[in-house]
């Protein structure tokens, strides 16, 4: 479609694969223009925006949030590492982790959202010694699937663990107890991001930017002091 003109603009969730963005390169300056979604990547040879938010102040805020109430054995449970927001939010983390007087911490790479996680990543880091107060991870699903594995292991959330989210969908103040978890604002982003393809499209062109959005902490019943710091 893009060879053939069939697409007036581009909108992709992430960065652009490798192959896709050489495709791009290669037919620049005649490419519709690409505006991406969450990620920005300035290298693609076109007029690339994108809306997005900021990852390591979002990340910040949950660690210090975390830290805040006393926890110092953290765990993280990241999406497959093949994909460039997991490893910009592990890296993320690490950071914060370094900034904070290098606080002991765990990682569990889940492959898959819910299956993976209560099989492999949740049970490994709550059976292993010096388990995690806390587990943060780059989902609200993953951290669904935490909260259900620390039930099946006796363990109640928060007195015994805490947990927290990230995408505040529309589960995460259903669920028993309610998920502290942080929400982007992503009406903004798709409307945003619809707007400046048109803006593009209608001639009023901008150079490469990347436009980030606030992101908010939503603290709910999932996180509290560790029983023993």
């Amino acid at each position: 479609m893009l060879k053939r003109k069939e697409a007036d603009g581009l909108t992709p969730r992430h960065r652009l694969p490798k192959e896709f963005a050489t495709l791009v390169r290669t037919m620049a300056p005649r490419c519709a223009p690409v505006v991406n979604v969450v990620e920005f990547q300035s290298t693609a040879g076109v007029a690339c925006r994108a809306f997005t938010h900021d990852k390591r102040r979002r990340l910040t805020k949950r660690m210090d949030h975390l830290y805040r109430l006393g926890h110092r054995r953290i765990g993280v449970i990241t999406g497959p590492l093949v994909s460039p927001l997991s490893r910009d939010r592990l890296q993320g983390a690490k950071v914060t982790r370094q900034k904070a007087e290098g606080r002991r911490r765990m990682y569990r790479h889940a492959r898959r959202l819910l299956d993976r996680i209560r099989a492999v990543a949740a049970e490994r880091l709550l059976a292993s010694q010096g388990s995690p107060t806390a587990i943060f991870c780059f989902n609200d699903e993953m951290a669904m699937g935490v909260i259900q594995t620390a039930k099946r292991r006796g363990l109640r959330v928060p007195d015994e663990l805490s947990v927290i989210g990230f995408d505040d969908i529309r589960f995460a103040r259903c669920i028993d107890p309610p998920l502290t978890t942080v929400a982007q604002p992503m009406r903004a982003i798709g409307e945003g991001t619809v707007r400046l393809l048109l803006e593009i499209l209608s001639g009023r062109a901008t150079p490469p930017e990347s436009i980030t959005l606030p992101h908010t902490l939503i603290v709910r019943s999932t996180t509290a002091p560790p029983q023993s710091a």
